[in-house]
Protein backbone atom coordinates (compact mmCIF):
# COMPACT_ATOMS: atom_id res chain seq x y z
CA UNK A 1 0.00 0.00 0.00
CA UNK A 2 1.21 3.49 -1.11
CA UNK A 3 -1.37 5.43 -1.13
CA UNK A 4 -4.35 6.40 0.97
CA UNK A 5 -6.88 8.90 0.37
CA UNK A 6 -10.04 9.43 2.61
CA UNK A 7 -13.05 11.98 2.87
CA UNK A 8 -15.87 11.76 4.74
CA UNK A 9 -17.72 8.50 4.14
CA UNK A 10 -15.21 7.34 1.56
CA UNK A 11 -11.86 5.82 1.30
CA UNK A 12 -9.31 4.53 -0.75
CA UNK A 13 -6.39 2.66 -0.50
CA UNK A 14 -3.60 1.75 -3.60
CA UNK A 15 -0.43 -0.18 -4.11
CA UNK A 16 1.76 -1.77 -6.39
CA UNK A 17 2.25 -5.73 -6.50
CA UNK A 18 5.44 -6.59 -5.86
CA UNK A 19 4.93 -10.88 -5.13
CA UNK A 20 2.27 -13.12 -6.75
CA UNK A 21 1.21 -16.25 -7.42
CA UNK A 22 -1.21 -14.66 -10.58
CA UNK A 23 0.73 -14.90 -13.30
CA UNK A 24 0.95 -11.22 -14.62
CA UNK A 25 -0.06 -9.52 -11.55
CA UNK A 26 3.66 -8.51 -10.08
CA UNK A 27 4.13 -4.92 -11.42
CA UNK A 28 0.67 -3.70 -11.85
CA UNK A 29 -1.38 -1.19 -9.78
CA UNK A 30 -3.97 -2.35 -7.91
CA UNK A 31 -6.97 -0.17 -5.37
CA UNK A 32 -9.86 -0.39 -3.39
CA UNK A 33 -12.58 1.56 -2.29
CA UNK A 34 -14.74 1.53 0.69
CA UNK A 35 -18.03 3.60 1.51
CA UNK A 36 -18.56 3.65 4.80
CA UNK A 37 -22.41 3.25 5.52
CA UNK A 38 -22.70 3.42 9.35
CA UNK A 39 -23.02 -0.31 9.94
CA UNK A 40 -20.59 -2.81 11.74
CA UNK A 41 -18.46 -4.29 8.37
CA UNK A 42 -15.11 -5.65 8.31
CA UNK A 43 -13.11 -6.20 5.14
CA UNK A 44 -10.99 -9.19 5.09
Amino acid sequence: MDRLLTGGDVAAVSGVVTDSDLPGAEGKRVGSTVHDLGRHHRLV
